[in-house]
């Protein structure tokens, strides 16, 4: 059996996809295959690849499944015991895999793991360490566009981003893997909030770094982007925060909508803001249902869980890393 299996889910990602994949097969560690899911690009980013390795598992879509539905279309397809989901932007280091897969003997009662992020070309700055969820509902990745202070440290992040993250397989399976009504944006750290209900724990690994050029397909506000980010936000919380933290956050959690659709006007955003939020108000009776089994399958208690999210409003505003200690 494969120990690893490698995710790579092209969308209309032109030649950073062969790049993806030339980095991918220069790894030290090689006990892995890699499942590549095409999205029904129109790039000829697919046909323009040199002639895939054995390792190669390629999955055409007939359209645009969306980055959950397609990364589940995987998990499901492999016989691994670890998946990686690897963004076709990314550009991981010949030891990325290696360090990945070392850090689950380290951590042996931990199920998911996230990579170090640089941006490409800009030496020292951060793309990112951690996915951080604050009590208000907000999302970030830590650090990102900054430069380290001193060495990172390896410790517990409340998501791995799914750009460059390491899950169980089993464990994806039984939560059902990403939620496939978010098609792309914030599905990652849905994902870590239904498993750390669960009981499950998240760790950031300092020395397995990957490149990430970042927001190569869709751009960061786009009116794609903001529709589903703003969408999925609300969805995320209403499914996830559990018992009394979700009536003691909701004034905090309401205010960052509005706060949403406030700077939305100056972003130019306010259109895909509102749609956004006009949408997942709309579907919210699908996601209570989705609430009350998760909730039901709750393993953590409310402090176990409210000590995993983030409460410092300077943390957000500054996108910290509050990574904290593993015991």
């Amino acid at each position: 059996m494969t120990d690893v299996c490698i995710i790579i889910v092209n969308y209309n990602s032109g030649d950073l996809l062969s790049q993806c994949l030339k980095a991918v097969m220069a790894q030290t560690y090689q006990d892995f295959e890699v499942i590549l899911v095409d999205n029904a690009s129109e790039d000829n980013s697919i046909e323009n690849l040199p002639k895939l390795p054995k390792k190669v598992d390629l999955i055409k879509n007939k359209k645009n499944l969306g980055f959950a539905a397609a990364n589940n279309m995987a998990i499901m397809r492999t016989s691994a015991l670890w998946v990686v989901t690897l963004n076709p932007d990314t550009y991981p280091e010949k030891e990325w895999l290696e360090k990945l897969r070392a850090a689950t003997g380290r951590h042996p009662d931990v199920n998911m793991f996230g990579s170090t992020q640089v941006e490409p070309g800009k030496e020292g700055i951060l793309d990112g360490y951690g996915d951080y969820y604050h009590i208000s509902g907000a999302v970030w990745r830590g650090l990102k566009g900054q430069v380290a202070k001193g060495p990172l440290a390896e410790g517990q992040c409340f998501a791995p981003c799914a750009a460059a993250a390491l899950y169980r397989t089993d464990l994806l399976r039984q939560v059902g893997g990403f939620d496939e009504r978010f098609f792309c944006y914030c599905e990652d750290v849905d994902l870590a909030f239904r498993l750390r209900l669960i009981g499950q724990l998240a760790v950031q690994v300092p020395d397995a770094i990957v490149s990430h050029v970042g927001s190569a397909t869709s751009g960061r506000y786009s009116r794609f982007s903001v529709y589903h980010g703003v969408r999925n936000r609300l969805w995320m919380y209403v499914k996830n925060m559990p018992g009394i933290l979700f009536w003691l956050f909701l004034p905090a959690h309401i205010g960052l909508q509005f706060g949403a659709l406030f700077r939305s006007a100056f972003l130019g955003t306010l259109g895909p803001t509102c749609c956004g939020l006009r949408d997942g108000i709309v579907d919210l009776s699908k996601v209570l249902n989705d609430r009350k089994k998760i909730q039901k399958e709750r393993t953590a208690s409310i402090c176990q869980i409210a000590a995993a999210l983030t409460w410092s409003p300077l943390k957000l505003l500054n996108r910290s890393a509050p990574i904290k200690q593993i015991k």
